[in-house]
């Protein structure tokens, strides 16, 4: 069984090379488009290619307004090496597996089941962690540091596809998210760490690069004011504290029920196209 990662950048610097080195031990290939970076995230995945070279597939730059379709294109470089039993994941710059995804492919999820979903761990910059930039006891030198030992206070509270297995039928078209036809959904859901908002810097900068993104006439996040970031600093007393022992606290009330959450529309296309669909 292979694992193929498709993994859609911009301006990820900080923590690429630690999620992209983490995602090495356990995806066999991994397929990486830019989606325009500027502060350098690009060049650090061609320094991991060339010390991993048989290990990427590295697609290029596309300069375009994002868009989830923009996996198709590691997706249709890698698919050639793809046999039956394979895997693809849906591997993004700031997301963490605390369990092996190997392992779990092949034990948790049924011969029939054919796509899983994620339990994320939604990992949040806190008052704690503000306090502790103020005084001067994290800095931007602190990026060095795992991202895990780092941010500390999660909570689960939401879900999305992250794998699907292989099959010689898949087709993903342009402006489809996935492809079509991946077929029933797996009842586990495999847990992942996201770290979204790391520090100040980040934030703000991944705010400014969502600013300019939007469209023409879209409402945009706090243009006139320079504080507005903090608008996405959340109280260390409302989540749990990572512990590091691998037992997390999950809210199963706040999570979408995985298996009910498709469009009728999005189910008939999915069981048309493995014949059982009436």
């Amino acid at each position: 069984m292979k694992i193929f990662g498709l993994t859609l950048v911009k301006n990820e610097q900080d923590i690429i090379r630690q999620s992209m080195t983490a995602a090495l031990e356990w995806c066999d290939r991994i397929g990486v488009v830019d989606n325009g970076s500027t502060d350098g995230t690009y060049e650090i995945v061609q320094e991991l290619a060339a010390e991993h070279p048989d290990r990427f597939e590295l697609c290029g730059v596309r300069d375009v307004p994002f868009d989830n379709d923009l996996r198709r294109i590691p997706f249709n470089a890698l698919r050639p090496e793809a046999e039956a039993g394979d895997w693809w994941c849906r591997l993004d710059a700031d997301e963490f597996y605390p369990v092996d995804p190997r392992s779990f492919l092949q034990d948790q999820v049924k011969a029939h089941e054919y796509v899983v979903w994620s339990i994320h761990l939604q990992y949040y910059y806190t008052d704690e962690d503000y306090q502790r930039w103020q005084s001067g006891d994290e800095t931007l030198e602190d990026r060095g540091r795992p991202i895990q030992k780092r941010r500390r206070y999660y909570r689960s509270d939401s879900s999305e596809a992250r794998f699907f297995r292989h099959r010689k039928r898949l087709v993903w078209d342009e402006d489809c998210a996935w492809p079509y036809h991946l077929g029933p959904v797996a009842k586990n859901r495999i847990p992942v760490q996201h770290f979204l908002y790391r520090d100040p810097e980040q934030i703000k900068q991944r705010l400014q690069t969502r600013r300019e993104a939007f469209e023409e006439g879209h409402h945009r996040w706090g243009e006139n004011d320079p504080d507005a970031w903090k608008q996405k600093i959340v109280e260390a007393s409302a989540l749990h504290y990572d512990l590091h022992d691998g037992d997390f606290v999950i809210e199963e009330e706040l999570l979408p029920n995985h298996l009910e959450s498709l469009p009728r529309r999005v189910v008939k296309r999915i069981f048309h196209g493995i014949g059982v669909w009436p």
